[in-house]
């Protein structure tokens, strides 16, 4: 692999404010138009390419936050903590359709297929739904997550993840339990129990009622042969002695590649391939880091450490140069500059 030049500060080539934290980032195909959900409900239609770029505003949808948004064709689809989905015209920004109970709790993500109509939900209500995005009809119930962890708490099913050519989908939950579902069948083909993302309060279990940690974020490698988890090594329940985790495992034999920490005391909340298996990129959510971290994909070495911002969701453009991220009150692409030097 060829050294990658990376810098110490990934410069903003475009920006705006916004007055909420803002959760969920959906891309136009091959373009600079995004579209953001926030804590406040309300979504945001942003043109990053536009010479003084000015968000847009979708209202009407949600009661409460938009955690996941996906883009198709001319639909906009957005999912909240309301339990709803809600279609979107990509334009006019009218309401198509609404799910209201598409599931019975809150729902942590969506997730489109790259090549289908074929949006994925999953939800606290640990079950993760296919739905057909034309006709909103729910097409398959995928069942592999237990409603409590071993220690009787209940559990979230946080995050879902395509791989690239669309054959097999990847779900996690807050115990480090990993199904990977064959896309055609519905039927589960690996699992991975990933548990040092997972932690409990050991000295209050009675008082609490729940658990800490989890997986937050999945990628798979471009070829489709390894899968990237992120979240937290939870270190005891507060998650003041926790850090940054992210491992890599060769999903269908369930063996771990390789490990990065770097101590951070933060959520990995993203991680991307890049487009030719490069680096693999994680980023930090809840906790107290900003950097961005590029790591390379088949060794435990961190290759750059990058400041930035506190970053809930991020998308990269189809070269690895751009990143669009959302965080604190901000939507912005960022420039990754990663020159390959001889």
């Amino acid at each position: 692999m060829q050294t990658i030049s990376i810098p110490d500060r990934l410069p903003i080539r475009s920006s705006v404010d916004v007055s909420a934290d803002v959760l969920c980032v959906a891309r136009a195909a091959n373009g600079e138009e995004v579209f953001a959900g926030a804590s406040n409900g309300l979504i945001y239609h942003v043109d990053l390419a536009a010479e003084k770029p000015v968000p847009k505003v979708i209202a009407g949808g949600h009661q409460s936050y938009v955690s996941g948004i996906a883009s198709w064709q001319d639909v906009v689809v957005s999912a909240g903590s309301d339990r709803r989905l809600v279609w979107w015209d990509r334009q006019t920004h009218k309401c198509i359709r609404t799910v209201e109970q598409a599931h019975t709790k809150w729902i942590r993500r969506i997730s489109r297929h790259p090549t289908t109509g074929v949006l994925a939900s999953v939800g606290d209500d640990m079950v993760c739904r296919l739905w057909d995005l034309e006709s909103a009809e729910c097409l398959a119930e995928l069942k592999g997550h237990t409603e409590f962890t071993p220690h009787h708490f209940r559990n979230k099913l946080f995050t879902c993840a395509f791989a690239r050519d669309g054959s097999a989908l990847a779900t996690a939950d807050q115990y480090g339990h990993v199904v990977v579902w064959d896309f055609l069948t519905h039927q589960p083909i690996a699992t991975i129990d990933a548990t040092k993302f997972y932690e409990w309060d050991r000295s209050a279990e009675a008082l609490n009622g729940h658990s800490y940690g989890g997986v937050r974020a999945l990628d798979f490698s471009p070829d489709g042969e390894n899968l990237a988890i992120g979240g937290v090594l939870n270190g005891d329940a507060a998650i003041t002695n926790g850090q940054a985790l992210l491992q890599v495992y060769a999903w269908k034999s369930a063996k771990m590649v390789t490990e990065y920490t770097d101590g951070g005391n933060f959520f990995y909340e993203c991680v991307r391939y890049h487009h030719a298996n490069e680096w693999i990129v994680a980023t930090p959510g809840a906790g107290e880091g900003t950097h961005i971290n590029f790591f390379h994909p088949q060794e435990p070495k961190l290759i750059k450490k990058s400041e930035g911002i506190r970053i809930y969701d991020m998308l990269l453009n189809e070269s690895s140069d751009v990143m669009y991220v959302v965080g604190a009150e901000k939507i912005a692409a960022v420039a990754i500059h990663a020159n390959e030097n001889a």
